[in-house]
């Protein structure tokens, strides 16, 4: 189905003398993945890069057009590419990203919208005088702090997403690396850009992408893979934070203790696995 949308094309297709498609199958070779794995090009895309997707078993690696130009002038930099995403496809980024990206889909969906329109709407019959409620307006900051939290809960859940993502970009590059990729391919600058350095480190947080300097620098020491970041410890803390005291509604769990014992069984395997 993606196939059709982006109308990308078998490697076949744009490799006559088959050149392109030994090359491609010695590099696979190489990271020793045997299971289903096929080769796309997508002629639209002038970029010299590629995108892996897919699920367990049935898994397609799509090279931009611009990417088979720079097999041309630039031959490591090509695997270098190519590695990457097959370092992606080993170490089974692509399945925890489609999952993580369900699950929070279905959260927003069922859990999260459904909490924001409710409380929006208490909060916008009050605030019109549409109410009779004898709790109003006692209630008014409480149902802002509701809607506060719910955006803010949006927040953290796309920073997390990001630092995963880009700590995931971090490994395949190492994993690419190991597999013969040159450290030259990334030997490239960061775009200058025309935001304030203080406002460049928040919106980095941002990206799904780590900058070049990142990656160089995780190439460089790779001991910065297995660390904690600023970020991660964050994050954690903050979800500790919240599932205690969302357990504290539920039956059983309504103490304090309670709740504590249960969100440290949540977040010791996140902590071990750091």
């Amino acid at each position: 189905m993606r196939e059709l949308r982006h109308r990308t094309v078998p490697v076949g297709g744009v490799d006559p003398d088959g050149t392109l498609t030994a090359e491609l199958a010695g590099l696979r070779a190489r990271t020793g993945i045997t299971y289903g794995l096929a080769f796309r090009v997508d002629p639209a895309r002038t970029t010299a890069g590629a995108v892996v997707y897919g699920r367990f078993g049935h898994y397609t690696v799509c090279l931009h057009a611009g990417l088979l130009v720079r097999r041309g002038t630039d031959p490591e930099g090509f695997r270098a590419v190519v590695l990457h995403e097959l370092a992606h496809i080993r170490n089974r980024d692509v399945d925890f990203a489609s999952a993580s990206t369900a699950l929070w889909r279905v959260f927003v969906v069922l859990a999260l919208l459904p909490y924001l329109f409710h409380e929006g709407r208490m909060l916008f019959e009050g605030l019109f005088g549409l109410t009779d409620s004898p709790f109003w307006p006692g209630a008014a900051s409480a149902l802002g702090y509701s809607l506060l939290a719910g955006l803010v809960l949006v927040g953290l859940v796309h920073l997390a997403r990001a630092d995963l993502l880009r700590r995931r970009e971090l490994h395949a590059d190492a994993g690419a690396v190991d597999h013969g990729a040159s450290h030259a391919a990334w030997e490239h600058r960061d775009p200058p850009g025309t935001v304030a350095a203080s406002v460049r480190r928040v919106t980095t947080l941002l990206r799904t992408h780590p900058t070049w300097a990142e990656r160089r620098r995780a190439l460089a020491d790779p001991t910065r893979l297995s660390g904690v970041g600023a970020l991660s410890v964050f994050l954690v803390g903050v979800s500790t934070t919240l599932l205690v005291n969302a357990l504290l509604v539920v039956p059983g769990l309504s103490t304090s203790t309670g709740a504590a014992w249960c969100t440290a069984a949540f977040v010791a395997p996140i902590l071990w696995s750091r």
